[in-house]
């Protein structure tokens, strides 16, 4: 039988109206999440003023959902924002993967350590920001062709930037690379016994061949020189003082805050075409750095000396210092909390109202990794396990 009606033509106010549900769909989740929006130097959002709202279909609000910390109470303990254009970014990221979600191993969560002698066992809950996200991201479903299907899992990467480190402040590289093999070496133990679900796509990597090529191109001379033109006094104050925190030449603060967008941003060559997205995670300090990647992301042209400019998301977590320096009081090393691990008992005792000599940061930092391990016994227990592996 040969149907002869004639097709449906949707009228311009029924269409007018998907799009404003589709589009309040956005809207909802964005409301609903913990985390505040980052929208430039020092300024935070609870309700961001978008001036626009791509619309999003159901399954996509799952995702977008988990993306906003919606779905996982951890990640609104640890994470207090996301940049806004993040946000933007996010938003089409997650209508993709709702049509395609094998398409989630092409995104890329990033964070970056920087070079240290010694390090403090706060650095461990860096860990957490990234492995909580794709946790929440694995238990997301969709129904791409009605068939309900997982979204694939993001690679998730640790970058030491100790190349960098060592250039540019006064630090023994010896010192820098036994501490990032004792980090790794726990990090690694770390999430293989605590997170073994998403182990496989955990990976660490160094600068060394990254920083030693990008330094000599052109891009990265034009970033470098650039800057200062671009940056307020006060921004200029902020950045030298970082430099002389760091026993560095103030002039090298330039050429390392040039470094951020290069490695934020895009990827470099062979690396291009692997990210759809690039996420970056950082502590508190790291907001003067992404405020300048935004001066310099008109700079970042595609191609130019084998650099791809990628869509990005930030992250900033409720870290108020970088967790991998060591104060030099107050604090607990990453290898003394590995040779004595009972150590962390004392640590938490200002949570049963006993006195500590550990500062509120190192507290904070380690019920963390207690509550994630599921408690302080477990961590301590694991750390003496590991000793164990290593003699």
């Amino acid at each position: 039988m040969v149907n002869h009606e004639q097709p449906t033509i949707d009228q311009p106010e029924e269409i007018a109206h998907r799009t404003t549900k589709r589009e309040n769909r956005v809207r909802s989740v964005l409301q609903r999440s913990p985390l505040k929006m980052y929208t430039g130097p020092g300024a935070l959002e609870k309700k961001p003023r978008l001036e626009t709202v791509q619309g999003v279909s159901k399954d996509a609000v799952h995702v977008l959902e988990a993306f906003m910390g919606c779905t996982d109470p951890r990640l609104a303990n640890i994470l207090e924002s996301i940049d806004v254009i993040g946000v933007t970014n996010l938003v089409s990221t997650a209508s993709r993967l709702a049509e395609s979600p094998k398409q989630g191993s092409k995104i890329v969560f990033r964070t970056v350590f920087g070079a240290s002698e010694e390090m403090s066992i706060s650095g461990l809950q860096y860990l957490l920001p990234s492995i909580y996200l794709a946790e929440a991201l694995r238990r997301v479903e969709v129904r791409p062709n009605g068939i309900r299907e997982a979204v694939a899992l993001p690679k998730i990467q640790f970058l030491f930037m100790n190349e960098a480190g060592c250039r540019m402040n006064n630090i023994d590289r010896q010192r820098v690379g036994s501490t990032t093999r004792m980090f790794i070496f726990l990090a690694q133990a770390y999430v293989h016994e605590f997170h073994p679900d998403i182990a496989g796509m955990v990976c660490f990597l160094d600068d060394a061949e990254f920083t030693a090529q990008v330094m000599t191109t052109r891009l990265y001379s034009d970033l470098s020189s650039r800057l200062p033109g671009l940056l307020t006094e006060e921004a200029k104050a902020d950045l030298f003082k970082k430099a002389t925190d760091h026993q560095s030449n103030p002039q090298m603060a330039y050429q390392y805050a040039a470094l951020h967008p290069l490695v934020h941003d895009g990827l470099f060559g062979t690396d291009n075409g692997e990210a759809d997205l690039l996420v970056s995670f950082g502590a508190q300090s790291e907001k003067p750095f992404y405020d300048i990647r935004r001066l310099l992301q008109d700079r970042l042209v595609s191609g130019s000396d084998g650099f791809f400019p990628t869509s990005t998301a930030q992250y900033f977590a409720r870290i108020n210092v970088p967790p991998y320096g060591l104060f030099c009081e107050g604090d607990l090393s990453l290898e003394k909390a590995f040779r004595d691990p009972k150590e962390l008992f004392k640590v938490v005792k200002a949570s049963f109202a006993e006195e500590t000599a550990y500062h509120v940061p190192v507290q904070q930092a380690v019920t963390r990794l207690a509550a994630d391990s599921g408690s302080i016994s477990f961590l301590v227990s694991f750390l003496n396990d590991l000793q164990e592996i290593a003699v």
